[in-house]
């Protein structure tokens, strides 16, 4: 019972994570219009695609062997929410190299 009580709550907060994840994502898109010249946008978005496409590759499959490892579809929604979190990190990190080294 306090198993199915903590998925609810777990998946409310998953769902509340991916809505507040989802309003800064017109904001990180323009980023690199933003930061890079016209010169090197090219290559700084080809960066930036490939960064994203491999993580939207392999995390699923992280995800999956947690789920494996653990049996426990709790484990899979705390990992997906630890990953919401710590993408706004990422991104003010990355931010905060590539303006510096703009300087």
């Amino acid at each position: 019972m306090i198993a199915i009580c903590l998925t609810r709550e777990l998946t409310t907060l998953f769902v509340i994570l991916c809505a507040a994840q989802g309003l800064a994502v017109g904001p990180v898109m323009a980023l690199p219009n933003y930061i890079l010249s016209p010169d090197s946008r090219h290559f700084g978005i080809g960066i930036f695609y490939t960064l994203y496409y491999l993580g939207a590759t392999t995390l699923p499959m992280l995800g999956g062997a947690i789920l494996d490892v653990t049996a426990e579809l709790a484990s899979v929604i705390v990992f997906s929410s630890i990953c919401l979190c710590l993408t706004p990190v990422f991104c003010s990190m990355s931010l905060h190299t590539l303006t510096r080294a703009k300087r």
